[in-house]
């Protein structure tokens, strides 16, 4: 009982510099849980704890406890490992005649872990395009925020986007041939537009787990599923 009474004095005072701490759970069989507790019922305390390098709910008897601490635990080493940094994820887009598809790559380039507008992302992706007679290939680049530091975020994204309209291309060429016309360039069917938008992104710190969804341009109404790691 001593043991526990020193490294409860001790967290206190660590505690006092750092905004960020975690609860404490003491048993009676001598052991102590790191955690973040979610609610103390009258049979049980109910919380979330790392296990095997993933946060998971679960529970303990309250009859198997001696103690309980919020806010004991200060968070001062973080395991740089375990950071998530990195997101692909497929996305598909439709709306009246216009339909995408895109691959995208995502890696996290600012965090500010007790900010509202807490992540920052550099995206790269791209894919296929089909509208009333146009279809072809875009690719995107910009930037991601997410806001939030669990587990839902609003997603904003702005970037800037390349399209090159190949059947818009095989129809001009087939025209000119037909009329004698001089041949049009590729060139001619490449456009450059900016591209942005506003969505809802699950995606908790340290899972892997990606859903998005929401709207842009130029993937319109869009639904994403993806991985992080």
């Amino acid at each position: 009982m001593e043991k526990y009474t020193l490294i409860f004095i001790f967290s206190v005072i660590l505690g006092k510099l750092y905004s960020q701490e975690y609860d404490l759970i003491v048993k009676s069989s001598g052991d102590s849980i790191i955690c973040n507790i979610d609610s103390i019922t009258d049979e049980s305390v109910y919380f979330e704890m790392k296990y095997q390098n993933h946060w998971t709910h679960t529970y303990v008897s309250l009859k198997d406890v001696t103690g309980y601490y919020y806010d004991t635990i200060p968070k001062i080493i973080e395991d740089t490992n375990e950071k998530i940094k990195n997101v692909v994820y497929g996305t598909a887009g439709f709306m009246g005649v216009w339909a995408v598809m895109y691959g995208n790559y995502e890696r996290m380039i600012l965090e500010r872990k007790d900010k509202f507008l807490n992540t920052l992302w550099l995206r790269a992706g791209g894919g296929w395009f089909a509208g009333w007679s146009t279809s072809g290939i875009h690719v995107i680049t910009g930037l991601t925020l997410l806001t939030g530091k669990r587990n839902h975020h609003f997603d904003l994204n702005l970037g800037l986007g390349i399209s090159y309209d190949k059947s818009g291309y095989e129809i001009e060429v087939r025209n000119a041939r037909f009329s004698n016309d001089p041949q049009l360039k590729r060139s001619d069917f490449i456009d450059f537009f900016p591209a942005g938008g506003l969505g809802y992104r699950f995606q908790k710190p340290l899972g892997h787990f990606v859903f998005r969804t929401g709207f842009s341009f130029p993937e319109t109404a869009y639904l994403s599923i993806g991985f992080s790691f």
